[in-house]
């Protein structure tokens, strides 16, 4: 059998949600960082019981955004003293104000990731 591939998987699972919003999951590599837009983008809508993602990507550093999407607009909102609606960075394990660093929270994908688990 041949099977052609274009690149790795990331995948896993989202926890601690409320359960009533849409879950947005964005992907960014360094560049896309720098440009403010997400290098793949995935939004889970309500319906969905399991909060799972799954992206195909050429191997490299990656970071993981996830947006619990109040007010569904596919982005994160900002009120007078920071996010609106809950989010999370994952693999950041210090609080930052203001965007954090690509560095301080990138992974390294050159094989499938198939076990990530994102905590609210």
């Amino acid at each position: 059998m041949l099977s052609l591939s274009f690149g790795v998987n990331i995948s896993g699972d989202i926890i601690g949600l409320s359960g009533k919003h849409p879950v947005v999951v964005n992907l960014y590599n360094l560049e896309s960082w720098a440009k403010n837009t997400p290098f793949r983008q995935l939004v889970v809508p309500t319906e969905i019981v399991g909060k799972t993602f799954k992206f195909e990507v050429p191997t490299g550093d990656y970071g993981i955004v996830v947006i619990e999407d109040k007010d569904r607009n596919g982005k994160l909102s900002f009120g007078l003293f920071g996010p609106s609606e809950p989010a999370k960075v994952y693999n950041l394990d210090k609080i930052v104000f203001g965007p954090p660093d690509f560095n301080d929270f990138k992974f390294s994908v050159s094989s499938d990731i198939e076990d990530l688990t994102i905590k609210f």
